[in-house]
């Protein structure tokens, strides 16, 4: 017999579960709808047929139109990554203390349906075809080229396939950075980001995703030390690069001066993007502005986020352009 999240025995076989396909960040909202978790095949599964509030989740399911917006015990729950959390509070969201989860106060408001559950896609392998996941070891300053901004992976796909993406990565990591180890959380909501490595192939122009790697949300500032200065949190980035590589200030120093100089490089070409890790994955894949068009995109985009942080665009623009590194 094997044992309920609980930890009491459940009888019957594993053949016989009702399996369900939950999304990491919706566990709290499947738990409170009646879900089991399966300690020995660490999966979820409803404990008995019929239980509406479970279908959702339920294998082969296809949930109609109606059914988008996941309902339990009244509520309108939402499905919102740990970054959009501003976003979706300033557009009416409401955040569930108990079950630790935002929700829409009332049906029907279109300004959260970007953030609706939608049916589940089926999930990624975990190794991905032509993927290396030794490049770009260890923590450094990555910098992408201004040529470049906005033409990364959560750009250029729709929002359910980032989703597919990032739980991929989260789950092949064991939900741990993959830097430092770390497994920082809110309540039961894990703070991490999927963040992208590129190889720059001068004499073709190419920049292309060579793997995506799992990260704490220090060792990603650390990474773009360029908008942790924008956002004046470089303190974070300088400590997180001691703590992890344990450099002296100057050693700091000279790494970051290395990165800005090779990101001026790169940044006075263009590059063509090569998404062609993703393109066997049966993944919708958008095509990147223009390289003539991103600088102007970067301003506007940088502009905006500027705002949400407490920057003027006046003060934005009086930002040296090495430290716009990107978004």
């Amino acid at each position: 017999m094997a044992k309920d999240g609980g930890g009491k025995e459940e009888s019957g076989s594993l053949a016989d579960r009702i399996w369900l396909d939950v999304p990491y960040t919706q566990k709290d909202l499947a738990k409170a709808a009646g879900a089991k978790w399966d300690t020995t095949a660490k999966r979820w599964y409803a404990p008995e047929s019929g239980m509406v509030d479970l279908e959702p989740w339920i294998r082969g399911s296809d949930p109609t139109p109606k059914a988008r917006f996941v309902q339990v015990a009244g509520k309108v729950w939402l499905d919102v990554p740990f970054g959009d959390n501003d976003a979706a509070k300033a557009a009416g969201a409401r955040w569930d203390v108990k079950a630790k989860c935002w929700y829409a106060p009332r049906p029907g408001m279109p300004e959260l349906e970007r953030w609706a559950p939608g049916p589940p896609l089926g999930e990624l392998p975990l190794v991905l075809p032509g993927e290396n996941r030794e490049f770009g070891q260890g923590l450094f300053v990555d910098l992408v080229p201004s040529s470049c901004w906005f033409t990364n992976v959560r750009s250029c796909v729709p929002k359910p396939e980032w989703d597919r993406i990032r739980r991929m990565v989260y789950k092949r990591a064991n939900h741990e950075c993959e830097i430092c180890g770390d497994a920082p959380a809110i309540g039961n909501y894990l703070r991490l980001d999927a963040h992208e490595r590129w190889s720059y192939d001068s004499a073709a122009g190419v920049q292309k995703l060579e793997r995506l790697i799992c990260l704490c949300p220090d060792c990603h500032t650390a990474t773009h030390y360029g908008m942790a200065q924008v956002r004046n949190v470089e303190h974070v980035a300088v400590n997180q690069l001691a703590k992890v590589n344990g450099w002296s200030i100057a050693e700091i120093d000279e790494h970051v001066e290395a990165a800005f100089a090779l990101w001026r490089e790169r940044s006075e070409r263009n590059w063509r993007l090569d998404l062609s890790l993703l393109e066997d994955l049966d993944i919708q894949i958008r095509q990147p502005p223009e390289p003539d068009k991103r600088a102007t995109i970067a301003s506007e985009r940088l502009s905006h986020q500027g705002s949400r942080a407490g920057i003027s665009e006046m003060d934005v623009n009086l930002i040296p352009k090495e430290f716009r590194v990107q978004l």
